[in-house]
């Protein structure tokens, strides 16, 4: 396995984000500067549906206690805020 074998997408030490070139797979390599080493290509893993509810229930909880009405103010000068 080389970078050749790979096209860099982003980058942050100690981390790349590549795509197989041979079958397009998205992944991460490790790389190291000294020696300047790429290893442990790990593809990426898509979002379960376990996830994609979790954040949905996230979302709907959010919106929820974005719209519940806000307490009357205390003080007429905090109205004006």
């Amino acid at each position: 396995m080389r970078l050749r074998d790979f096209t860099v997408i982003r980058f942050m030490a100690p981390y790349v984000l590549v795509v197989r070139k041979s079958d397009g797979v998205r992944g991460t390599l490790e790389f190291t500067h000294r020696p300047r080493v790429c290893f442990n290509f790990q593809p990426a893993v898509p979002p379960t549906l376990a996830a994609w509810v979790f954040a949905a229930v996230v979302a709907v909880m959010l919106g929820v206690l974005l719209a519940a009405p806000r307490p009357a103010p205390v003080c007429k000068t905090w109205a004006a805020a």
